[in-house]
């Protein structure tokens, strides 16, 4: 944005001259919300280093409206690393394919200023309640036989936010972490979406001799960490670009 493609009414107001209008540019960015719910593991009991624990989670479709596998839980070990010591674990609650897309717009014309995000998570109704119902089943999962010998105390969520619908929304909304997954702010599409910034071999519209290779052209959030998939993306463009 700062070489003047993307929004022309966002670039004006920062005094950039504008090269293409380009309106997608920044806007409809992705990313996974996070929500963790705490516990205090026993005495005496050892877990393992978290170092492969992404590696193992439990992949949930929820209650229509859904789609299939669109919210994730994982346990993950937490210690302190200077003195070894167990902190609270945490279940974390992934939601893997929001409904709800955010932005990305400049603060400046100047490039050393960081940009103005707003993930605006949780806007979306269906988000809020898919996060509700993954903590709540968290707390389940922890309260069952199967954590019995290795929970000593739930310590966040409490109860209290637990109570009702609006006071554990609250609850989410105070806590919420991100998997910085992000994505989307230069989404590839067709001519014919206003939105789109590059086509399908990743040249920006509307200009020569210009590529984007990274995750920003992914036009909605994978289920799945996006590091493989950026490795994919510049390894296809640089091909693309070498033929030019």
């Amino acid at each position: 944005m700062v070489s003047g493609i993307g929004p022309k009414d966002e670039l004006e107001k920062l005094g950039i001259q504008v090269i293409k209008d380009l309106p997608g540019v920044g806007a409809q960015l992705w990313n996974h919300p996070l929500s963790s719910v705490s516990f205090q593991v026993k005495d005496g009991v050892e877990l393992s280093s978290n170092a492969g624990a992404l590696s193992f989670g439990l992949s949930i479709i929820s209650e229509p409206p859904s789609q299939s596998n669109d919210v994730m839980l994982h346990t993950l070990g937490v210690f302190n690393v200077t003195t070894g010591e167990a902190l609270p674990t945490r279940t974390v609650c992934a939601l893997e394919l929001p409904n709800g897309s955010s932005w990305l717009r400049l603060a400046s014309a100047d490039p050393t200023v960081q940009p103005s995000f707003n993930y605006r998570y949780f806007h979306h109704d269906n988000d809020i309640r898919r996060m509700r119902n993954a903590v709540r089943l968290a707390v389940t999962i922890l309260e069952s036989g199967a954590y019995r010998g290795t929970v000593e105390e739930r310590t966040a969520s409490t109860d209290e936010p637990l109570a009702s619908d609006e006071t554990l929304d609250e609850w989410i909304r105070e806590t919420v972490g991100s998997s910085r997954n992000v994505s989307g702010t230069c989404k590839m599409g067709p001519d014919s979406d206003p939105m789109a910034a590059v086509d399908q071999h990743c040249r920006v519209k509307g200009v020569t001799g210009l590529w984007v290779a990274d995750s920003s052209i992914i036009s909605q959030v994978t289920r799945a960490n996006t590091n493989a998939t950026a490795i994919m993306i510049g390894e296809r463009v640089a091909d693309w670009v070498a033929g030019a």
